[in-house]
């Protein structure tokens, strides 16, 4: 089995930041690009927003969105109703639970992930609460209520992925991706623990009995039907591919199960979809007026959705997957590239999509809804 990388190039000259004052989000929203006309019928058009500076992922169920916080100064979690996509209404919040920078929402079943972003030994992380997992029962979204709260091994989370009765946490301190069952939310029990041959842990996606890691200097295939010991199928050193450092940070399944999406946040970093069952060529595509750093990538029905930090929201037809088209763009940000050597946080860090719309968690605008058209 000899994989290769299939497409997309990105992430040139971003800048670093953090997140500055609530008005940053109203003067974004004011100037913020229209979506580009990429001559197809397919198109993006903003409905609404909530303003919250430093958010950070999103996701949702039916009418219900939950964003995280990330490094706002006073909330962690924001809990939305978009049933009027014109004009999202704020619910509830939670605060003072840390830094919250992943977030799913399945089945009523809210998990959130604290990431104190230290090492152990410092300053920080001897401040730190020590909880990197919480659950919350949504059933009334404007009253969530506190199921479990969740240490060591996982006292400081990155990213999470809820499947099933399953909770699947990585810990970037342990290195490690922690299995949780959760079918008694009020006392979730661990299974399992997958640690990557190389690289770091730092995001997952898993689709029936398969993991997909992201672990920085590749991506793995690990098989989760016996979740006591998660067994590897596959790793893809990247790095081997590019010759540089590889910053591999999130990744995505097609439907066909053979490809996989990924995505680099480094400068010079690529997005490509790979065949993970046999060789391939690469297909190199555009990218755009304004090529900023890639973030997070994900696969609904036969889309490729990419939030790209500066340069907002991608939206790509891969139902060829070796000759993905890009069928549109919307800017969430108005402001312009800049020098610089590290990734540039501010703009679209995550997405979630349902229902005809495209929710969208943003550093600087906080929850902005677009909707679909052309579909």
């Amino acid at each position: 089995m000899q994989p290769l990388a299939l497409l997309l190039t990105a992430c040139t000259d971003p800048i670093a930041t953090d997140a500055s004052a609530e008005d940053t989000a109203a003067d974004t929203a004011d100037t913020a690009a229209e979506p580009a006309d990429t001559g197809g019928a397919y198109s993006l058009r903003l409905a609404g927003e909530l303003p919250l500076t430093g958010a950070m992922d999103v996701w949702g169920e039916g009418n219900t969105v939950v964003l995280a916080g990330g490094i706002h100064r006073t909330v962690d979690i924001l809990i939305a109703d978009i049933s009027d996509p014109a004009h999202p209404t704020q619910v509830a919040t939670i605060e003072n639970i840390g830094e919250v920078r992943d977030v799913e929402l399945k089945g009523g079943l809210l998990a959130a992930a604290s990431d104190c972003g230290c090492q152990r030994g410092s300053a920080e992380h001897a401040a730190w609460d020590g909880i990197g997992l919480r659950l919350y029962d949504l059933g009334d979204p404007s009253s969530p209520e506190l199921l479990a709260e969740i240490g060591a091994p996982t006292d400081s989370v990155h990213n999470l992925f809820l499947a099933g009765d399953r909770l699947y946490a990585s810990s970037m301190l342990e290195n490690a991706i922690v299995i949780f069952d959760v079918s008694d939310p009020r006392n979730p029990t661990e299974l399992g623990r997958w640690t990557p041959p190389e690289g770091s842990v730092h995001d997952q996606t898993v689709v029936g009995d398969i993991m997909y890691v992201a672990h920085v200097t590749g991506f793995s295939l690990v098989d989760v039907s016996d979740p006591i010991n998660p067994a590897s199928i596959l790793t893809v050193p990247v790095g081997q591919l590019d010759g540089t450092f590889t910053s591999l940070h999130s990744l995505w399944p097609l439907p066909d199960g053979v490809h996989v999406a990924t995505a680099q946040e480094q400068i010079g970093g690529k997005m490509r979809i790979w065949d993970v069952e046999r060789a391939t060529q690469t297909v190199a595509l555009p990218e755009g007026a304004e090529p900023n750093c890639v973030h997070n990538v994900y696969v609904f029905g036969d889309k490729l959705y990419a939030a790209w930090y500066l340069d907002g929201v991608r939206v790509y037809d891969i139902s060829a997957p070796a000759t993905p088209t890009l069928l549109t763009t919307y800017d969430t940000s108005a402001r312009a590239p800049e020098p610089t050597t590290v990734p540039d946080i501010r703009g679209a860090w995550g997405l979630w999509v349902d229902n005809g719309r495209v929710v969208v968690g943003d550093t600087e605008r906080g929850l902005v809804v677009l909707t679909e058209s052309g579909l």
